[in-house]
């Protein structure tokens, strides 16, 4: 069982007799943290790539929490306190949390989580106009293809016909 306080000891021999009574202190604990939780303060827990989130691990102990390991697929990644935003490119779909208390007891791992963490923005798009000249009056159609880089996986294009346009049309490509 775990136990704390002070302790006392003496010795006592066959005649009666007793020793000083020698006092120490005792901080001793077996019981691990409970299983670890985890709430979303921002973004979700979901295989699709998020720009902003924030996470909350909880755990509950009878002496308190020193901190929680993070392990992504499986492996150690890192430690936290009870708030965590991924870095950028950070990306799983088996990432786990448990708590650590004040003795080095492991709890329980929380559910696995889906995190993608995505902050960079995209290249600027290559524009090809397919034989048109930009610029120039024509009577034919244009056709224009667009390609982009990323980091994560490009959604959409946008697509405005004028610089004044507040929002542009959004197509594949």
């Amino acid at each position: 069982d775990s136990i704390w306080g002070g302790i006392e000891v003496k010795v006592v021999d066959g005649s009666g007799n007793s020793s000083t009574v020698q006092t120490f202190q005792v901080q001793m604990d077996i019981e691990p943290p409970s299983k670890t939780t985890v709430n979303y303060l921002k973004g979700k827990n979901m295989a699709n790539w998020q720009s902003d989130i924030s996470i909350q691990v909880s755990a509950t102990d009878n002496i308190g929490i020193r901190y929680y390991e993070i392990y992504k697929d499986g492996f150690f990644y890192g430690t936290t306190g009870e708030t965590w935003s991924p870095p950028n490119n950070f990306s799983s779909d088996n990432v786990t949390f448990r708590a650590i208390d004040l003795s080095g007891n492991k709890g329980e791992f929380s559910e696995k989580q889906k995190i993608h963490m995505d902050t960079e923005k995209p290249n600027i798009p290559n524009v090809s106009l397919n034989g048109y000249t930009s610029g120039v009056w024509t009577g034919h159609d244009v056709r224009l293809s667009f390609t982009a880089a990323d980091n994560g996986t490009i959604d959409y294009y946008e697509y405005a016909e004028s610089n004044e346009a507040v929002e542009g049309t959004k197509i594949s490509n």
